[in-house]
């Protein structure tokens, strides 16, 4: 350890299996609901992603890109719905990690928002 010089551990908590059961997380006011059961999570998730078949709200992507600059917004729609399952699957995991709970939520919801934040200025 003399490599790394003096390295300071905070305090470790060891969750039992009981908690990893039956658990209910409301992210971003209920935006996002995240249940827990037996190690397992199910996600139910409002965001909005970009549906290119609809012209309102998505600058009129139309169905077959002609042009390059059709192009480019449909790579930025499909990047940014990407983005959005990516991190729906990465709040699953930590979810049935049992690494997010009602404990650390609104620190969760500040870190959700800021990454939603971060993707709406992106695209």
């Amino acid at each position: 350890m003399e490599e790394y010089d003096e390295p300071h551990f905070g305090p470790c908590h060891v969750a039992s299996s009981d908690t990893l059961a039956g658990r209910h997380l409301d992210l971003l006011g209920g935006q996002i609901q995240i249940d827990v059961d037996e190690g397992a999570a199910n996600i139910t998730s409002v965001l909005q992603r970009i549906d290119p078949s609809e012209p309102d709200g998505n600058g009129g992507i139309q169905q077959e890109p002609c042009d390059d600059e059709d192009v480019d917004e449909r790579e930025n729609w499909r990047a940014y719905n990407g983005a959005l399952d990516g991190l729906e699957s990465l709040l699953l995991a930590l979810a049935a990690e049992g690494v997010l709970s009602v404990d650390n939520q609104a620190g969760t919801d500040r870190a959700i928002q800021a990454a939603l934040n971060a993707l709406e200025n992106q695209f």
